[in-house]
């Protein structure tokens, strides 16, 4: 299947064309503008909203309470989706049930690209997405962050009664800054990121009610190294533009604070889509592959690729596993030291 995608062949260099045994220093970054659409929580320790004070910008030298998502549990949403749509689609080997958290199947795309625990006959495998921390743009206060009280509806009056408990939300608005690094990977699997980045709406604690957030791809980073970090780029965003209450205002100066970023630590060869130039490719790739039938196709052949590559690797563990068997079985038994002993007394 042939990929006629523009700007994703300038992306080539820091791809590679099968997935690799052993990682290469390839690395693609998406730079992320994520904005609340609902109320949310997220929190890392106990019920608290996780806060960390951190200096406000590249510029402005003052340190403020910033809040933060946890990179795990972005990670973790992101690729519930991706699961989501593999096993809407039927694309799950064996059984649609075979692969979930605690009970991964180690053969499918998510799995390869997202990495998995010690599995019987295939090892484990590192993940390949690196997630960074998504920071608020501005820092926590009565502006950006509340204290909500729930009350019980009693049934037959409808009334209120006795609250049952409060909480501390983030209010709907709110603009976050983030990166996330994509290492190692094949065309297929950016692809398979850049949608499960794109189209994931719910983050945080209580998904099902709350932690709406929309996702705006505002660039995309090809290098030998990995370039950039949240945090440098929200201090950037909030030098820029540190009163920003829309997601427009920051994708129009994208464009130069990552550049800026890439200038400052010196990086040469490298490749930056800018932000019209990611929406191009991402408006390509959904036109074409995003949905339906060519969505599935799509996924089917990337799919295949990660379980001949889970094939191969089995067969590589399989053939270590024999080597040592083998290897303990011709260890010669312990004789009990007898010539030894023999040894000693004649001296």
């Amino acid at each position: 299947m042939t990929l006629n995608i523009r700007h994703l062949d300038r992306l080539g260099p820091y791809l590679c064309q099968e997935i690799p045994e052993v990682m290469p220093a390839r690395y693609v970054q998406l730079v992320i503008v994520r904005q609340l659409e609902s109320h949310a929580i997220f929190t890392t320790e106990g019920d608290d909203l996780t806060t960390r004070k951190v200096r406000a910008g590249r510029n402005d030298g003052q340190i403020i309470p910033r809040l933060m998502m946890s990179n795990r549990k972005v990670l973790a949403t992101e690729r519930r989706l991706g699961k989501e749509t593999l096993r809407a689609l039927g694309l799950f080997p064996e059984t649609a049930d075979t692969c979930y958290l605690g009970k991964q199947c180690g053969r499918c795309l998510d799995c390869i690209l997202c990495g998995f625990a010690a599995l019987k006959g295939l090892g484990n495998m590192n993940s390949r997405v690196l997630t960074d921390e998504g920071w608020s743009l501005a820092a926590r206060s009565g502006f950006n962050t509340d204290n909500v009280t729930f009350n019980a509806i009693n049934e037959r009056t409808r009334g209120t009664g006795q609250a049952l408990g409060d909480a501390d939300m983030i209010l709907p608005g709110t603009l976050f800054i983030n990166v996330t690094t994509l290492k190692g990977v094949t065309a297929n699997e950016f692809l398979y990121w850049l949608y499960c980045s794109h189209f994931t709406r719910r983050y945080g604690a209580d998904a099902s009610r709350i932690g709406k957030m929309r996702n705006h791809i505002v660039g995309v980073v090809g290098s030998y190294v990995e370039a950039l970090s949240s945090l440098d780029l929200c201090q950037r965003f909030y030098d820029a533009d540190k009163d920003a209450v829309d997601p427009e205002s920051l994708r129009a100066k994208a464009d130069e604070i990552v550049l800026a970023a890439l200038d400052d630590i010196k990086l040469q060869g490298h490749v930056h889509l800018k932000q019209a130039e990611t929406d191009e490719l991402l408006d390509d790739f959904l036109a074409q592959h995003g949905h339906g039938d060519a969505l599935r196709a799509w996924l089917a052949k990337a799919n295949a690729e990660a379980e001949a590559y889970a094939a191969k690797k089995s067969r590589k563990v399989k053939g270590e596993e024999d080597a040592e068997q083998l290897a303990e079985e011709a260890e010669p038994e312990d004789s009990g030291g007898d010539e030894d002993d023999d040894v000693d007394d004649e001296g």
